[in-house]
């Protein structure tokens, strides 16, 4: 599924910085979002031992194998699900886009014990990102093409904004607080005292390297 995404990637058409020119595209939107994504998301999502796709890969030989070489039979079904979960983000369109973003920076606060996978996933779809925007207040774009606020201006709807400026705007207000609140993450660390008694835990921040590397898409 992600050799075919990747072979019919043609990025956004230009003329419509929310539409991704799907000429070559075999997925609908709705296939994408309604069917594919929901698919692709149980394995990232799904707690060890409770999916069944996951169940029934367990028992193939490549499963044994995998135990192997990763400790995990369930690690290499996951991995491949967040990269694909990157092909199909590139093709939708920015609200559809927006929805599987915010929705797995949530998922990353409730579950925890997929925290792995949804941090992974949550920098495949920002690696995906191909969405011209503009600040309200800076005439530089925040990833992909550049739009000036002169030129959003100038092509918006008196009454709607141009869709750069919304899309700057959702990034600031909306995504890129909860994006940036995942750089760093709290670690407790005990240290033994004399006789071998335990002191206070300290508390720590450990960077998170790939979320600081995906957020360079958006600058």
């Amino acid at each position: 599924l992600r050799k075919v995404l990747n072979s019919s990637d043609t990025g956004l058409n230009s003329s419509d910085s929310r539409e991704p020119d799907d000429s070559a595209a075999q997925f609908t939107q709705q296939s994408l979002s309604n069917i594919l994504l929901p698919l692709i998301l149980h394995p990232i999502y799904a707690p060890s031992g409770k999916s069944t796709s996951i169940h029934k890969y367990r028992n193939s030989a490549k499963a044994q194998e995998a135990q192997n070489n990763s400790g995990s039979p369930e690690e290499p079904l996951a991995l491949e699900a967040v990269a694909t979960i990157g092909a199909i983000a590139r093709k939708l369109k920015w609200g559809k886009y927006q929805n599987i973003l915010t929705g797995l920076l949530n998922g990353v606060s409730k579950k925890k014990e997929r925290e792995r996978y949804l941090i992974g996933a949550v920098c495949s779809v920002l690696d995906a990102f191909r969405y011209p925007t503009v600040k309200n207040t800076n005439k530089e774009s925040v990833g992909g093409d550049t739009v000036t606020q002169a030129e959003a201006e100038k092509d918006s709807n008196p009454k709607h904004n141009h869709p750069a400026v919304d899309i700057g705007n959702a990034l600031q207000t909306r995504l890129l607080p909860k994006i940036e609140a995942l750089i760093t993450k709290d670690s407790f660390e005990t240290a033994s005292g004399a006789g071998g008694a335990d002191r206070a835990a300290k508390k720590l921040k450990i960077l998170c390297p790939r979320i600081v590397l995906a957020l360079l898409k958006l600058y």
